[in-house]
């Protein structure tokens, strides 16, 4: 099933935006924006029965909105990884945006890292819609997958590399449980730091993190992913 596919950060195109998702305590914008650009982001909650925690995107920085979607409206997933700004055919007004051409960058670098990665935030939800979201005040935000764990000495390099390119670059690692700063991890060897979980923020090892049961998480409660 789809909904058991989806991971958070995930973008989603969906069908019939207004029956897809309850819209009965949304402000205004969210069915407009949904009429206009139907594409959501997955986000970071406990499961929710037969629905899929997401987040809505508004034309403002302060328009964002939490809801549960349906999976049958789910038209296609598309992971964070699958996004590259150099294999899209931006205009090159668009290029010049500097979220949007630090990524182009970056991706000279990084797509021989070993890791899966690529971009969240509003221009992962550009290069995913095909509309422009990123302004020139956007920072860039990327999600990278570690599946396994790697050390401090391995996050620094990537951190380094980062900076080179841009001082406005966040970025949030995935490990099988949780979410966690990769600035943060690099900067503190040895120590537990905050961890971003579906059930609660707290401090320990990422890769060394209780799953929590779907029996045990309750009603759905929802949450800022990040990243």
């Amino acid at each position: 099933m789809v909904g058991e596919r989806v991971k958070v950060h995930d973008l989603l195109e969906i069908e019939s935006p207004l029956s897809a998702i309850e819209l009965s305590d949304a402000p205004s914008w969210v069915g407009e924006s949904l009429s206009a650009i139907p594409f959501v982001v997955v986000r970071r909650a406990r499961l929710a029965a037969n629905g899929i925690a997401v987040g809505v995107r508004g034309n403002r920085r302060s328009e964002r909105w939490g809801g549960v979607l349906n999976p049958a409206f789910v038209k296609r997933v598309i992971a964070p990884f699958e996004l590259r700004a150099g294999r899209t055919c931006l205009s090159s007004e668009r290029r010049r945006i500097p979220a949007l051409n630090s990524l182009i960058e970056l991706e000279a670098h990084w797509d021989s890292c070993g890791l899966l990665w690529g971009p969240g935030g509003s221009v992962g939800f550009e290069l995913a819609s095909g509309a422009p979201a990123a302004s020139e005040s956007s920072d860039l935000d990327l999600v990278v997958f570690g599946p396994e764990p790697f050390d401090s000495d391995f996050a620094s390099k990537l951190l380094l590399s980062i900076r080179r390119i841009s001082p406005s670059i966040d970025v949030v690692v995935e490990s099988p449980t949780c979410g966690f700063s990769l600035d943060e991890y690099a900067n503190n060897p040895g120590r537990d730091v905050l961890l971003r979980c579906s059930d609660i923020a707290r401090f320990g090892n990422p890769w060394c993190v209780e799953v929590v049961s779907p029996e045990k998480q309750g009603a759905p409660v929802f949450a800022e992913s990040g990243p």
